[in-house]
């Protein structure tokens, strides 16, 4: 887009039910930023957004790819991307009306070239499982938070929620693809790029809400941080070893405390048991439209139209 200084890139895999609640905050965030933008959402090839997208707004560009990763749609809308400063937000996410103006004026300020964004949790709700799964979410982001407040020599951690950086600081490939986030900081790191957190650029995430959900996520989460390991021993020990503490202290107090670092050890030793990262799919487009299609219509037809348009 001709003019456009900020580029704001939304991997959209399987997000076909999630887009039509949460892409109306993302571009209101966006519309207080002071300077030109453009919102750039990745889809697979086949997914029905391309055709029946849920909001038509000129600012917004929907761009498919082939090939499956987070990392990969961040590629193609890089591709894709007129702006010199690329915001990087997750699909499912709730950001705050300043969230987007927050990252970006840090970089222009000039003191950094990738901010990250502090994330949290909304009030838990849902049966009992689900409120301790949010509970145990919550917890772990306030350790993140605290530390990259803190620790500013761990910020390319960077959390995939939100965060920006300088275009050219973006590289075209990765150590590890399941720690995707954590490996664009690395890279941005080796290049030399100075890391701010950006406090007040808040985003909202949503927890699992099953057992079963969150250990696949965390048992993902760890393999690929036991394959980053393997390229940054120093650096992945240094940073393991300090969140640990952080989340130590979080969880002070906490009654179900042992039992979430119970499960973080069994899944651990779990990773460190089944196949590579690099053995392991990095993802497939597998929305469930054929257990919801009635909402997948209504999610995606008709579609909402803006003053922009």
């Amino acid at each position: 887009m001709t003019g456009t200084t900020v580029s704001i890139l939304i991997p959209a895999r399987n997000e076909e039910l999630t887009l039509p609640s949460t892409l109306p905050g993302i571009l209101r965030a966006a519309e207080r930023l002071d300077e030109p933008f453009e919102l750039l959402v990745v889809t697979p090839t086949t997914s029905p957004m391309l055709h029946r997208p849920p909001i038509r707004d000129r600012r917004i560009r929907w761009l498919a790819t082939e090939r499956p990763g987070k990392f990969q749609a961040l590629r193609v809308g890089a591709a894709h991307a007129g702006g010199d400063v690329l915001v990087l937000v997750d699909a499912d996410v709730r950001p705050g009306p300043a969230a987007f103006t927050e990252l970006t004026r840090t970089i222009r300020g000039g003191t950094a070239d990738v901010a990250a964004g502090r994330i949290t949790f909304g009030a838990a709700a849902g049966p009992p499982v689900a409120r301790l799964l949010t509970h145990w979410a919550a917890m772990s982001a306030d350790a993140w938070n605290l530390l990259r407040s803190e620790r500013p020599e761990h910020r390319w951690a960077l959390p995939g929620a939100l965060y920006a950086l300088r275009s050219e600081l973006l590289p075209e490939s990765l150590d590890v693809a399941l720690v995707d986030d954590a490996s664009i900081g690395l890279a941005a790191e080796r290049a030399g790029a100075r890391f701010a957190y950006a406090a007040n650029a808040r985003v909202e995430v949503s927890a699992p809400r099953t057992y079963p959900e969150w250990c696949r996520q965390k048992l993902r989460s760890r393999r690929g941080w036991a394959a980053l390991a393997e390229h940054e021993p120093a650096k992945v020990r240094a940073l393991e070893a300090c969140i640990a503490r952080y989340f130590a202290a979080s969880t002070a107090g906490c009654r179900t405390a042992r039992l979430m670092w119970a499960q973080d050890r069994i899944l651990r030793g779990v990773a460190r048991l089944t196949p590579r990262p690099e053995a392991c799919a990095s993802g497939s487009w597998t929305p469930q439209r054929a257990t919801a299609p009635r909402q997948l219509a209504m999610a995606t037809h008709p579609p909402t139209r803006t003053r922009a348009e």
